[in-house]
């Protein structure tokens, strides 16, 4: 209590006195530094420090110093490949790849069937384009017919692939429209016996064995031909031709008396 009297005093008298002439202060100022200077950077030991340490609870042990290692550079780290097994497992394709591959050969086997036939295809039209004579096959009459085919028609060889469905739609049409003809001959026979309405018979007959071969010749070959070789003269044939032949129907359809239809 006398010192701390004292150093207040001292305070007291002279308020612009150095704080640190105190010799409490140095003295406290002297143990901090003194392992301070000592220490030397270049010999690789820590520094001294006469710091008294206080612990605190339970604290842990306090941190140690790892004094690092001179002239060791730090090296890259280096990753082990992993070991690939000698016998690797056979590899078992699922069901969904085997149906895909199934698939894929059937179309590739398709695909050469195609080929096949447009090889062909393309030989008989060099044949044909050479001179070859080719036998006529349309219409398909039995051997022992007198009269022979007179056309050649084969749309798989004459008309290009893009046309060949068009082509076939209307050789299906001009087939409808000769059954037309057929069943319109049954009707009148049917008047016939019913009626004695001769009239619609007979000209359901010479309707049948006129348009039959007129429009097969008249506007379904111009339109083959104009498929086949683009002919532009054979299309306004078969225009002109078939626009009449779809009003004589539609007027047959109506059903007008003595007309030939029933």
């Amino acid at each position: 209590m006398t010192h701390n009297s004292s150093t207040m005093s001292n305070f007291d008298d002279n308020p612009f006195a150095d704080p640190f002439s105190e010799p409490s202060i140095q003295q406290a100022t002297r143990n901090t530094t003194s392992g301070l200077e000592e220490y030397d950077p270049f010999s690789g030991k820590p520094p001294t420090q006469n710091v008294p340490t206080t612990q605190i609870g339970n604290a842990g042990n306090p941190p140690t110093y790892v004094q690092p290692t001179v002239g060791v550079t730090n090296q890259p780290a280096v990753v082990n490949p992993t070991p690939t097994p000698a016998n690797p497992p056979a590899y078992t394709p699922s069901a969904q790849q085997q149906v895909t591959t199934a698939e894929f050969q059937r179309r590739q086997e398709e695909l050469e069937k195609k080929a096949e036939e447009l090889a062909r295809k393309e030989e008989e039209l060099k044949n044909a384009g050479a001179g070859a004579a080719r036998q006529d096959n349309w219409p398909p009459l039995p051997s022992f017919c007198p009269v022979g085919p007179c056309f050649y028609q084969d749309i798989n060889v004459d008309i290009p692939l893009e046309f060949q469905k068009i082509v076939r739609m209307l050789y299906y049409l001009w087939m409808f429209h000769v059954l037309m003809l057929m069943l319109n001959i049954l009707g009148g026979l049917g008047m016939f016996i019913a009626l004695a309405d001769g009239a619609t018979f007979g000209l359901a007959i010479v309707y049948f064995a006129l348009f039959t071969p007129f429009s097969y010749v008249c506007w379904f070959r111009p339109i083959y031909k104009a498929f086949r070789s683009d002919s532009s003269f054979n299309f306004m044939v078969f225009f002109f031709v078939f626009s009449f032949q779809l009003i004589v129907s539609i007027i047959n359809a109506i059903g007008i008396p003595s007309m030939g239809s029933w």
